[in-house]
């Protein structure tokens, strides 16, 4: 089993603990995220309440050449997020891949509107669970302590986890196809490939959480706890999981999978969301909402 497959730790409550510490950012891949909060505060520095990095990176698990730096700013609490300068976001990101080529596959960055994450309690904040389960922050002032905990134990929390991939399968998979219809290079279908597969391959793991008190986001194990939950699709399972490990450059052979298995993926997703999410909330409700119908 790779090294980064592992199910998240819980307590003796089932709460979901937090790998993610600065001690585990480690060269090469300090550097990078030095450079990164160096883009985000040399642009708005004064906007910014605080900067995480998540997933691989911050748990000590990155690979050289195949991670991700995965990173985003909570913005100051007063703040409109509508005045804050976002147009430099896509040149950063890019500028980082190229000088980091050799250390990161790419670079993610990102902008949150402090009220993304301090919500109402009986709403299911994907940026609150992010922060306390698998970020770590880096510079300003941590939200994590003033978060709640999140347990597996309670099965409202996992359909709320489950929600926030299943909820925009569609949109990503919409999106990819146009973006794969336009793509200029070989390269550019492969990374697309490879991105997509993995939203595809969480979403499916996260359509089995109604049924499992356990949470991952590494891929490896996200793939067979799919394909034991939905049998009947285990050869295109099989398939998603090596377009993760060999991403094609072929624009049509990825358009042929997610115009077939991927429009199948979308309609196990409206499933989902029918039986717990009938009305579609982003922050799916956890508390007592009399206008509610999900499970």
């Amino acid at each position: 089993m790779p090294r980064e497959s592992r199910y998240w730790r819980t307590d003796d409550q089932g709460n979901l603990l937090n790998d993610a510490d600065i001690a585990n950012i480690k060269p090469p891949f300090d550097a990078v995220v030095h450079d990164v909060v160096a883009a985000y505060t040399q642009h708005i520095a004064s906007d910014i309440h605080s900067i995480y990095i998540m997933a691989s990176v911050a748990r000590g698990l990155a690979e050289v050449g195949s991670s991700d730096i995965d990173s985003f700013a909570v913005l100051e609490e007063m703040l409109d997020p509508e005045l804050v300068m976002q147009d430099w976001l896509p040149q950063a990101e890019e500028n980082l891949k190229n000088k980091h080529a050799a250390v990161v596959s790419d670079v993610e960055m990102g902008l949150w509107p402090y009220g993304y994450v301090l919500r109402d309690p009986e709403e299911f904040s994907p940026g609150a669970f992010i922060i306390k389960s698998q970020a770590v922050c880096v510079w300003g002032s941590d939200l994590a302590p003033e978060l709640p905990d999140y347990s597996l134990n309670d099965r409202m929390t996992r359909l709320a986890i489950a929600n926030e991939d299943i909820l925009f399968m569609q949109d990503d998979i919409e999106e990819t196809v146009e973006a794969l219809e336009k793509a200029s290079s070989p390269d550019e279908v492969r990374g697309l490939c490879k991105q997509v597969c993995k939203h595809m391959a969480r979403t499916g793991f996260s359509l089995t959480l109604a049924d499992n008190a356990h949470y991952t986001r590494d891929v490896a194990l996200c793939v067979p706890a799919f394909a034991e939950g939905y049998p009947q699709y285990a050869q295109q399972i099989a398939q998603l999981g090596r377009f993760i490990d060999q991403p094609t450059r072929d624009a049509s052979e990825i358009l042929r999978f997610l115009r077939g298995f991927g429009q199948t993926l979308i309609s196990l997703c409206d499933a989902w969301l029918d039986e717990h999410n009938p009305y579609h909330y982003e922050f799916f409700v956890i508390g007592d909402d009399p206008d509610f119908e999900g499970s």
